[in-house]
């Protein structure tokens, strides 16, 4: 395989970083995040430039993925600005209320809703060994916990990704995959609801470690 020379490189990183800027569900992500397709034009032109000063482009596993998730962050930028300027001007309040306002969902929320989910699994899986270790050891089987507890928490990413309403739920998917610990033959229902209720949060904490709070929302973890 032949090797690229550096000006080769950045001309090549260059080009797919524009491809994924004009991709329509990446600026339907922006769009759907702001609310505005000026404000979301903005966004994009914001990740372009902050991505584009990346010092070491090739260390960068998912491009797309990681564009994304800066697409998000100036999202969640601008609308703290809009926010601050709603006790400023009457004007632009009216119009930042409107910023990731509760519009019916259509078939284009789905797709991005879709392309969120897939860039937070991404992201999840490239940490996934950083994140298995904070988990705590609950059970009197401490590395099998934190693997069910990682389990669970990607298997509701995929389905978020894949918008998948027969998924099992979180509770479902711990109790199937460690039923040694969430249903123990004698355990006082009590005690297994703690533990369902302290499982349930440790895969809250995983998620928000990928995912900022205010889209946890909507996603209803159960």
């Amino acid at each position: 395989m032949t090797n690229l020379n550096p000006a080769d490189q950045q001309a090549d990183f260059g080009e797919e970083l524009l491809a994924i800027a004009r991709d329509p569900r990446v600026r339907g992500l922006a769009r759907w995040r702001v609310g505005d397709r000026d404000l979301a034009e903005d966004v994009i032109q914001e990740a372009l430039y902050s991505v584009s000063r990346v010092s070491h482009p090739e260390r960068i596993a998912d491009l797309k993925a990681y564009f994304c998730t800066v697409v998000i962050r100036e999202a969640s930028r601008l609308r703290s600005v809009q926010g601050a300027l709603l006790f400023d001007d009457p004007e632009v309040a009216t119009g930042a209320r409107r910023v990731g306002g509760g519009a019916p969902r259509t078939l284009e929320d789905a797709v991005v809703s879709r392309l969120m989910a897939k860039t937070w699994l991404s992201q999840f899986r490239q940490r996934k060994q950083e994140l298995r270790a904070a988990v705590p050891g609950r059970s009197m089987h401490p590395e099998c916990y934190r693997d069910h507890i990682v389990a669970a928490t990607e298997a509701f990413l995929m389905a978020a990704a894949l918008d998948d309403p027969s998924e099992k739920g979180t509770r479902e998917k711990l109790l199937d995959g460690y039923p040694e610990w969430f249903a123990e033959p004698g355990c006082a229902k009590n005690t297994r609801d703690q533990r369902f209720s302290r499982a349930h949060a440790d895969v809250l904490a995983l998620l928000r470690q990928v995912i900022a709070r205010e889209d946890l929302v909507p996603l209803r973890v159960q």
